[in-house]
């Protein structure tokens, strides 16, 4: 019987009931617990046939996930539509190859991680190919749409969904978003509710340039820190850029939002809910910040380490995964640095992270050899899990642009000129 302060429909409760079977029971009372300790009042269901559930970096995290995963597939659970994956690790032949990669990742971790790919499959893992946290370099169709009720776990994917796709999703665990998949329903929380979605902070963009999207996302969420931002301004800065890379700019900002506890924004004359309704998203009593050249410059500085610096032992790059367009752009950049310095390859070993599907298509393309012969390692894992995590900080040192390094990881900071600027060393005279 449900004591919960949650109603639920008939449907509901004759699953509760076990008559959906033993998996979707157990789902359910394992979401209603959830839901309640959260104050939800109902369970709605799931519109968009498809869950994406980010795997924990961290060993403990992991450990907790497969243990629900395991009992839920002794009892034949099978999710509702395909299970996509965050990127896993990366592949274990790097390990003999270039062991200097890997910082914190013995045997037991990687059995873990192999465990876990093979359990989302079972569930009903889409496929290999979609591990990935890059939602812009696939077919459109296949994404959520305006208005879909999504199970996912909170992530950089889940506020890119919620904001630029306009689609529904709660700040989920890994394991809630499981558990929804499952059971197909998900408590109304969050950013499921025109109250979760409505702006707390109105943000003033007033600067001479592009922000970086990873220091932007920086300043924002330091400031709002988790609360719905609506953003003025981002679309005059965006206007001249190349065709095609405003969504990768997007993701890069949702994912840097995301760590502070983000669940999406709006962006003025941007993300749909904002074309449409704009300034009406904005709550009465919503704060107001105003984001200039200095603060972002003091924002960068401020991640700069104050100890003399020894040389990079790595670079990553690809946190979240690069779209085609940015390994275009990435390569042509640090060619051209390379050839202005008179040097042929990067000075510190880099490692930039694509999807499956997008490292494929950018290997079969003539641009890959100039890629190659920087020196750099195309990759389809996670930065993120290959650098240990929080128990690597220190360790090595690690430059990065992705904002999720330097905030989880200890990384060092740069917006991407920098980096781009620091791997390829200085000028070599004649």
């Amino acid at each position: 019987m449900n004591k919960s302060g949650i109603k639920l429909t008939r449907e509901q409760q004759e699953m509760l009931n076990g008559a959906f079977g033993k998996a979707a029971a157990s789902a359910l009372e394992a979401l209603i617990n959830y839901g309640d300790a959260r104050g939800a009042k109902r369970l709605i269901p799931v519109t968009y046939a498809g869950a994406y559930i980010s795997s924990p970096a961290d060993s403990q995290g992991l450990s907790e996930l497969l243990m629900s995963m395991r009992s839920l597939i002794s009892e034949g659970a099978q999710a509702h539509g395909s299970v996509t994956s965050s990127p896993g690790a990366i592949e274990g032949r790097l390990i003999s190859v270039e062991p200097g990669w890997l910082l914190n990742f013995d045997k037991l971790t990687l059995s873990a991680r192999r465990e876990y790919s093979a359990l989302i499959k079972e569930i009903n893992m889409s496929r290999d190919a979609a591990a990935s946290c890059d939602l812009t370099s696939g077919a459109a169709a296949s994404y959520p749409k305006l208005g879909d009720v999504l199970s996912w776990a909170h992530s950089g994917s889940s506020v890119y969904a919620n904001s630029v796709l306009g689609a529904r999703c709660a700040c989920n665990t890994p394991k809630a978003a499981l558990l929804g998949a499952i059971a197909g329903f998900v408590p109304e929380l969050d950013c499921l509710t025109d109250e979760g979605r409505a702006a707390r902070f109105r943000i003033n963009l007033k600067v001479s340039a592009l922000p970086d999207a990873a220091l932007l996302g920086s300043v924002i969420g330091e400031k709002t820190e988790g609360a719905v931002a609506y953003i003025y301004g981002l679309d005059a800065l965006t206007a001249d850029e190349p065709e095609g890379t405003l969504p990768a700019y997007l993701k890069d900002l949702s994912q840097a939002l995301a760590l502070y506890g983000a669940g999406m924004f709006h962006a003025d004359g941007i993300t749909p809910e904002a074309k449409e309704e704009g300034a009406k998203l904005i709550a009465a009593d919503a704060e107001e910040f105003t984001v200039t050249d200095d603060i972002l410059s003091e924002r960068a500085k401020s991640f700069i380490p104050d100890e003399p610096k020894r040389r990079p032992d790595l670079c990553l790059v690809g946190c979240p995964h690069m779209s085609y367009d940015q390994l275009v752009d990435w390569t042509n950049r640090v060619v051209y640095q390379l050839r202005v310095k008179n040097r042929n390859r990067v000075v510190t070993r880099t490692l930039v992270s694509a999807s499956p599907d997008v490292a494929a298509r950018f290997k079969k393309a003539a641009k890959y050899l100039e890629f190659k012969a920087t020196g750099a390692v195309l990759e389809t894992g996670c930065p993120l899990v290959n650098t240990g995590g929080s128990a690597a900080a220190g360790k090595r040192r690690i430059l990065t642009n992705s904002e999720k390094l330097r905030f989880c990881a200890g990384a060092e900071f740069h917006t991407t000129d920098e980096l781009v600027d620091m791997i390829t060393g200085t000028a070599k005279k004649f």
